[in-house]
């Protein structure tokens, strides 16, 4: 697990990695995702998930937590968004563009879901933008949970990062 909490956290920047994603009959769930500073106040700080991929299928996910989304929708405008299907086994580039108007997601430089700030009159009370404020990264590959049983004998396995990359976008 890498993790930037108390390290380094970012705001309105572009996030992205260069990962391959390991193969087994079950178990595993690797992820490249970001949580708010104040992550003590989930769901209201805002969870960004660039990437998340249960080892059984050619896709992966790319979702957005928010208060607004697990209180006042029903799957949530952002809920459970899967990509379309990808070679699992090539390196593959995920990305987010965070800015005060939307998150655009991206596999290999391709927009692949776009999450926008609905500017609503009762923002203080829905808290459907948590996204203004910083976030830092989180790489990881969890064994278990979500994604089912793992068998020892498939272990070790390893999720291949070649680079993260932050790019500024605008002046915080």
């Amino acid at each position: 697990r890498i993790n930037s909490k108390g390290k380094k956290s970012f705001k309105y920047r572009k996030i992205e990695a260069s990962i391959k994603l390991p193969k087994t009959n079950g178990g595993l769930w690797p992820a490249f995702w970001m949580m708010g500073d104040n992550d003590k106040q989930w769901p209201a700080c805002g969870e960004i998930d660039i990437m998340e991929h249960l080892n059984c299928d050619d896709f992966v996910y790319q979702t957005v937590h928010s208060h607004f989304i697990h209180h006042h929708t029903a799957a949530g405008p952002s809920g459970d968004q899967r990509t379309p299907k990808i070679d699992i086994k090539a390196f593959h580039r995920y990305a987010v563009e965070i800015s005060d108007d939307a998150l655009v997601f991206y596999i290999d430089d391709v927009e692949t879901f776009r999450h926008m700030n609905l500017h609503l009159l009762d923002e203080r009370q829905r808290m459907q933008w948590p996204f203004k404020t910083r976030y830092y990264l989180i790489l990881n590959l969890a064994l278990g949970g979500w994604a089912g049983e793992i068998e020892d004998a498939e272990l070790p396995v390893e999720m291949e990062v070649d680079y993260v990359r932050v790019t500024k976008l605008s002046e915080e």
